[in-house]
């Protein structure tokens, strides 16, 4: 372990957190380290200072004062919200129309007619993904006609 893994896991150290293994680990390299030791005495410290604070109570309306200010906020920047879909629709309803315009100078193209599959390797094709469904299940293993072959 070095210092930066080390040091980067202190804090949960401090707290409990870490597994057996990795805070075995981290404890082996502060009895090597000095410096890390240090930051980990003085760590553990702090967070021991700061567990004998008092409780603080919030001021009195603060939620009161945070909900206010979340709901102009809120009004605030509800104009933006009532031209934005408007604006997109308008962007999508010109891009559709330079497409078809596009589209409508280009030759059309003639389509081709592709030969039928023949149904043997349909029905090859569809055992082969049954079986390979359920790994674990008890039917054999079907590969479609032709797998494997160069």
């Amino acid at each position: 372990m070095n210092c930066r893994n080390a040091q980067a896991k202190l804090s949960a150290l401090v707290d409990g957190e870490l597994p057996g293994r990795e805070a075995l680990l981290v404890r082996e390299h502060l009895l090597r380290c000095p410096r890390c030791a240090q930051e980990w005495r003085a760590l553990r410290g702090l967070k021991l200072a700061m567990g004998q604070l008092p409780d603080v109570e919030p001021p009195e309306g603060l939620e009161e004062r945070l909900l206010a200010a979340v709901r102009r906020e809120k009004e605030a920047s509800r104009p933006i919200r009532l031209w934005l879909p408007a604006a997109a629709a308008a962007v999508a309803a010109c891009a559709t129309l330079a497409l078809l315009n596009l589209r409508a100078d280009e030759p059309a193209v003639a389509s081709k007619t592709l030969p039928p599959v023949p149904a043997s390797f349909e029905v090859d094709r569809d055992q082969a993904y049954v079986a390979a469904s359920d790994p674990f299940g008890p039917g054999p293993v079907v590969l479609a006609a032709g797998y494997g072959r160069r």
